[in-house]
């Protein structure tokens, strides 16, 4: 994969533009099944997913696990609690929808007959493109997805460019971070066109983020501030709890 959006990092630092599409499709699972749900996408999801990597269907596969008691005290009913990404190389790849989900015939049960008694709830998928991404050798445990409407969007990602050109491999080592990247909201269009992500070891890390006490400095915090003078749209921290392969 060129190679895997957030997560799926390659042995040795890379810069990657243009680099392809992903989607998220975030779902919401009733609380008392959280861990029967967890066990789903560990058991049997994660296996087909890598099957529709290896047949060529996608590039990657990852689901993440939105960290709660940040923000709100209390899960909101519509709140998002996992997110499934999925990664394509292209428009193409993207637009043949062929990855395939045959759960009876690898295990010999139904999707329904293992899912039995949970509803999982979606409001729909978001397509995105990758415009920038900065990965290392290190896959990281959480990543702060942060999404925004730049009073000048060129304008905006040109400075990200230049300020992410300077996440050299001694600095991401330094603060924990693990991956970075930018990409644009290709629909709906209608908020946040803008969108990034940054990967790191530690929820102490990610935290360090969100305060300015890590790789991106208080001149560049006023940089950016310039672009978003009303701040960010939305910002969430969500847990990696599981991921494809490279296909071989």
């Amino acid at each position: 994969m060129k190679k895997i959006f957030l997560l799926i990092l390659i042995s040795t630092i890379s810069i990657n533009a243009q680099q392809g599409l992903f989607v998220f499709h975030p779902v919401n699972v009733d609380d008392s099944k959280l861990s029967e749900f967890e066990t789903i996408q560990l058991k049997y999801g994660k296996q087909l997913a890598q099957d529709n990597v290896d047949n060529g269907s996608f590039e990657g596969w990852i689901l993440l696990k939105k960290v709660r008691g940040i923000g709100n005290p209390l899960p909101m009913t519509n709140d998002i609690d996992y997110i499934w990404v999925h990664l394509y190389k292209n428009s193409k790849q993207l637009a043949e929808k062929s990855a395939s989900w045959p759960y009876k015939k690898k295990f010999g049960k139904s999707r329904g007959e293992i899912y039995n008694g949970i509803d999982v709830k979606s409001p729909g998928q978001f397509y995105y493109k990758i415009e920038k991404q900065i990965q290392t050798g290190n896959q990281g445990k959480f990543v702060l997805l942060n999404w925004c409407t730049p009073n000048d969007v060129s304008g905006f990602m040109k400075k990200a460019d230049e300020i992410s050109d300077r996440f050299t491999p001694g600095k991401m080592a330094k603060y924990g971070m693990t991956d970075w990247g930018m990409a644009t909201r290709i629909i709906p269009q209608n908020k946040s066109p803008l969108f990034f992500w940054d990967s790191y070891n530690s929820m102490e890390e990610v935290l360090n983020h969100l305060m300015f006490s890590s790789i991106v400095t208080e001149k560049e915090k006023a940089e950016i501030s310039g672009y978003i003078p009303n701040g960010w749209d939305n910002r969430v921290i969500f847990e990696i709890l599981a991921f494809t392969s490279p296909s071989n």
